[in-house]
């Protein structure tokens, strides 16, 4: 490469290793779903889908993003192509409390819900095509690694007609610290501003996939028997918009 690097700084094209930085903004989307199990099947359907309802959500976070990349590009003719990595912090969480859910004056619940993306790490393949000397627009799939946080709780209180002890309290909380694996698209533009620096703006999509955990008993909940079952299906899918410096080699 020390070899190389002159005559790829020379020669105008876009073949090399290169390495940067980006920043941007990202809204992370996530779908949950309650199923029940156990003791919750002796219970009316009435309660059972105010249960499966009010524990399932749709959630959107907003935040920020800051990461890292290395790739490798050649060009033939004016087109382009390559492999890219790349690892960055991804921020925004959203947590969804519900209001005070009666299924009688004797039975009061509240649900919670929430999603907090961490990191991702990604491999791609970039294709794209010369426009201009100067400027590349691209096109990029791979996979990607997200690591986030997922809960879900459901509570209430005078379980009186759950057949558990009167004025008690059922407390119960699904986690899950999850690192997920899916498929990566996007694209964007890409312009030199220098034999060896390049500014860029692109977007990806990525889904995630679902994952399932289950919900515990909290230490404060004092009806434990018979044993609810509830089983949460939560999905993750990103969008992120990000500015790029590239360093040419």
């Amino acid at each position: 490469m020390a070899v190389a690097t002159p005559a790829i700084a020379n020669d105008g094209t876009w073949t090399g290793v290169y390495g940067g930085v980006s920043a941007g903004y990202n809204v992370s989307k996530s779908d949950s779903t309650a199923t029940l199990g156990g003791a919750w099947t002796s219970q009316p359907a009435a309660l059972q889908t105010l249960v499966t309802t009010n524990m399932s959500a749709r959630q959107q976070a907003k935040g920020g993003n800051v990461g890292v990349d290395i790739g490798y590009l050649y060009q033939a003719g004016g087109v382009v192509f390559g492999v890219e990595a790349e690892a960055a912090a991804i921020g925004g969480n959203a947590i969804r409390s519900s209001a005070t859910v009666n299924y009688s004056a004797a039975q009061n619940f509240k649900f919670t819900n929430t999603i907090d993306p961490k990191t991702m790490i990604a491999l791609k393949a970039r294709l794209g095509g010369v426009i201009a000397e100067d400027t590349l627009v691209y096109v990029n799939a791979g996979w990607a690694w997200v690591s986030a946080n997922h809960a879900a709780t459901v509570t209430a209180s005078e379980l009186t007609g759950l057949g558990l002890l009167a004025n008690g309290s059922y407390l119960k909380q699904g986690l899950s610290s999850k690192t997920h694996n899916g498929f990566l698209v996007g694209g964007g533009v890409e312009h030199k501003i220098s034999d060896n620096f390049s500014i860029r703006l692109q977007y990806e999509y990525t889904d995630q996939g679902d994952i399932s955990y289950v919900t515990s008993y909290l230490p404060n909940s004092t009806n434990v028997t018979p044993a609810y079952n509830e089983t949460v299906s939560q999905d993750l899918r990103l969008h992120l918009i990000r500015v790029g410096f590239n360093y040419r080699y």
